[in-house]
């Protein structure tokens, strides 16, 4: 069961239009072949590339367990981690990125700075993950995981 999960439609659409860039880009290229077929190649597939790795990730609680996953479509560079709730001694969550930064904050257009979660388990271990989801949403997620650990 459920109990929270992250969604962004911002992040959501902004992935959508990114994807569609890449993939309107390698059409563009793979349309002018003839004039220039190694240079048009190699842009294709440096599009299709991109197009690969662009993803949003996602943190589901369920009743149970945490999930942690990135949103990359290609299958080598996706990460998923899950986590037992019996086995979490805490979670905590720090960053500065929050909803809108991308549309409101003109000095993070080069750069896109990474909250981080932070999971100490029972056994003394600490797994440290850095992600892209909005800190509002992760601090909604990090008060879920705390309930039902009391």
């Amino acid at each position: 069961m459920i109990i929270y999960r992250t969604f962004s439609f911002i992040q959501f659409i902004f992935s959508v239009l990114l994807r569609a860039a890449y993939i309107l880009v390698a059409a563009i290229a793979l349309y002018h072949y003839s004039e220039n077929p190694v240079v048009t190649s190699v842009i294709a597939l440096i599009c299709v590339f991109f197009f690969l790795l662009t993803g949003r990730d996602s943190l589901i609680v369920y009743a149970d367990s945490v999930e942690i996953s990135s949103g990359s479509i290609l299958w080598l560079l996706r990460r998923r981690k899950v986590f037992q709730i019996a086995d979490i001694k805490s979670m905590n969550t720090e960053g500065i990125f929050k909803t809108g930064d991308e549309l409101y904050n003109p000095t993070l257009k080069g750069d896109k700075p990474l909250n981080k979660i932070e999971i100490e388990l029972k056994n003394g271990s600490r797994v440290k993950i850095q992600t892209s989801i909005y800190m509002d949403q992760l601090k909604k997620a990090e008060s879920a995981v705390n309930q039902l650990l009391r």
